[in-house]
């Protein structure tokens, strides 16, 4: 039972890290298109602001949370409770592309992104370690919205917690 849990641990880190470097991939996207003048060509037609970041966001949410649950998918972490396994996911896929558009905003190129980016991604991996190491951190990493994430995730593939417990 406890080397099931490890293993289910692993599958845990791993669907969040995934989501979580998505948000990199949405960040550079968004920047690279402000870079190029891409968004400026945008403009010019009939689509509008909002209607540009609804699209980019959709896309964004679609890359991360696809990635994230087809990974459980194949390495067989859906079997209990599915629907809310990808309901967890697809609530992370909204975060790390909420994170993705901030990181956009602050950055201006490739290597902006990445020096903002990997600051970002340390703190929103860094709950993943209170399910490597159950007892060594405080209380306070749960202000840090990953951990909620990864919470309910590692209770659902490692313990097969339900609705209630989640």
């Amino acid at each position: 039972e406890i080397g099931l849990a490890v293993i289910a641990t692993s599958f845990t880190l791993i669907a969040v890290f995934l989501l979580i470097v998505e948000m990199l991939g949405l960040a550079n996207l968004v920047s690279q298109e402000s870079v190029r003048r891409t968004l400026v060509a945008l403009r010019v037609t009939p689509m509008t602001v909002p209607e540009l970041y609804i699209a980019k966001g959709v896309v964004g949410v679609g890359l991360a949370f696809v990635q994230s649950v087809a990974y459980l998918a194949i390495v067989g972490a859906l079997g209990s409770h599915p629907l809310l396994l990808v309901s967890a996911l697809l609530l992370g896929s909204v975060l790390v592309t909420a994170f993705g558009f901030l990181l956009a905003s602050v950055g201006r190129d490739f290597f902006s992104i990445m020096g903002w980016g990997i600051i970002v991604m340390i703190v929103l991996v860094f709950p993943g370690f209170t399910v490597l190491f159950p007892g060594a951190l405080s209380g306070w990493i749960k202000a840090i919205p990953s951990y909620w994430l990864v919470d309910i995730v590692n209770r659902v593939t490692g313990y097969g917690a339900g609705w209630a417990e989640a």
